[in-house]
């Protein structure tokens, strides 16, 4: 019996095959050229790979059903277009192949369009989109050595249905699903998750000490904080105390100083404080305090420097030292001694401003305002400012 080379059709022989061409064309020859052009094979998929059947090779449509345990591969006969459905589940991926030359990974969801021939393996000619009433609910796995270079549209109707967090995947692979009914995340081989579209979410720290852990999600911080100001010191006797010392795991910003008594200037903010792992964006010493000399007169003040935020106390006030702004870090102003001079003012606090990737849970100070010397006002307190991002 002679066969043609693509698909297997059945060939009468000129002059032979008596009574029983006629036969052999709708058994062997239209019903091969059906499928071909029309016909529809399935093959269930679990925890083996698979070699297609003539039958199911000769197929215009391979649909793969069920539930992989693993990455599998599907070994066709086929010479040819033919178009593979991917209607599997579980986070693996489905190779189709003829055992030569080069291979297809159909993504599970997806229909393509492969050509295959002996000589150079099988090539993907295009894919289809999902159908609108097709519900991703899994996760979708990217290999290491997968190249994406088209967008996969999705039906009308299609949705990401949120999961719980899944595992984390292997080398070269990322998850990526639906979280908290709102978002899209993803996850990478390190177990790190992103959410996308999630606008940033704030803690703030404004006294005392304890931790500050991250929201569920956040995968860097973008911190402010500031020291606390110094105190003003007293016209006469009294000098005023330096600022507390506001930090963030490793990071300091240090307290202004505070104001002198009779003369001299409240000392900027110190200009130490240690980095850690993040990235520092910048650093600014607190303003020096004023100070001013009289000889004599009732209820002036000397000026408090500022931080970077602001807040230090004003210039010569007449009703008395007024204290450095709350949370600002500014320092507190400086008393007159009625004929001899004014105390000077207290320094600024220092401001840190930095990035940290990943951030993990970190103990927290905040800086108090340095007390005041005598009639001298207290420094602002400091405060530290964390914005989340999560992606």
């Amino acid at each position: 019996m002679t066969q043609t080379v693509y698909t297997g059709a059945y060939l009468p022989v000129v002059t032979g095959d008596t009574a029983t061409w006629g036969t052999k064309l709708n058994t062997e020859t239209f019903v091969t050229f059906d499928a071909a052009i029309g016909g529809i094979a399935s093959q269930t998929l679990t925890n083996a790979d698979v070699t297609l059947s003539a039958t199911q090779s000769g197929a215009m449509i391979l649909t793969l059903n069920g539930t992989l345990t693993g990455n599998r591969n599907v070994t066709t006969s086929k010479q040819g277009i033919c178009v593979v459905e991917n209607n599997t589940s579980g986070n693996y991926t489905v190779t189709y192949t003829n055992g030569v030359g080069a291979s297809v990974v159909v993504p599970r969801g997806v229909a393509t369009v492969v050509a295959s021939d002996s000589s150079n393996g099988c090539f993907q000619v295009g894919a289809y989109q999902l159908p609108a009433n097709v519900a991703l609910t899994g996760t979708l796995s990217v290999g290491g050595a997968t190249t994406l270079t088209r967008a996969v549209s999705l039906g009308a109707q299609a949705a990401l249905t949120e999961i719980s967090t899944p595992s984390a995947p292997s080398s070269g692979s990322i998850n990526i699903y639906g979280y908290a009914g709102d978002y899209l995340a993803s996850q990478t081989p390190g177990g790190v998750q992103r959410l996308h579209g999630k606008d940033p979410s704030y803690q703030r720290a404004t006294s005392g000490s304890g931790t500050l852990t991250p929201s569920t999600g956040v995968v860097r911080w973008h911190v402010k904080m500031v020291a606390g100001g110094g105190g003003g010191g007293n016209g006469s006797s009294g000098n005023g105390q330096q600022g507390g010392t506001t930090s963030l795991g490793s990071w300091t910003a240090i307290g202004g100083n505070g104001g002198q008594a009779a003369s001299g200037n409240g000392g900027a903010g110190g200009n130490g404080g240690s980095n850690g792992t993040g990235i520092l964006i910048e650093r600014f010493p607190g303003q020096a305090g004023s100070s001013i000399l009289l000889g004599g007169g009732s209820n002036f003040s000397a000026m408090g420097g500022n931080s970077r935020i602001g807040g230090g106390a004003p210039s010569i006030n007449y009703s008395g030292a007024v204290a450095g702004i709350t949370n600002t870090g500014g320092g507190g102003g400086g008393q007159l001694s009625i004929g001899t001079g004014a105390g000077s003012g207290g320094g600024g606090g220092e401001y840190v401003e930095f990035q940290i990737s990943n951030p993990t849970a970190l103990s927290f100070a905040v800086g108090a305002g340095g007390s005041g010397g005598g009639l001298g006002a207290d420094g602002g307190s400091g405060s530290i400012l964390v914005i989340e991002y999560y992606s």
